[in-house]
């Protein structure tokens, strides 16, 4: 038997959906990298908390010590989650 996946779709037409968009991505990119902009452009999958920079403890270090992604959390509250995101630096 299949496993279904979102809205009792297969495998394979969900494949076909997720690299119908990961090729618009890529278009897009390769389209303002060429443009002439700063710097360059890459298009990356994560596809779950085993992707080296992306487990729970690794992301709550970097929205906590990048200033650039500070201020994304700061005021809010996460939900059934206990952490120290949001609380204030002393």
């Amino acid at each position: 038997m299949k496993q279904r996946y979102v809205d009792g779709q297969t495998h394979d037409q969900v494949r076909a959906k997720t690299e119908k968009r990961d090729a618009a991505f890529e278009q897009w990119i390769g389209g303002v990298s060429s443009g002439g902009g700063v710097g360059s452009r890459r298009y990356i999958v994560v596809s779950d908390c085993h992707t080296p920079g992306y487990a729970p403890w690794s992301l709550e270090k970097s929205f906590r010590d990048l200033s650039e992604l500070a201020h994304l959390v700061k005021g809010y509250q996460l939900v059934e989650h206990v952490s120290d995101l949001t609380a204030p630096r002393l």
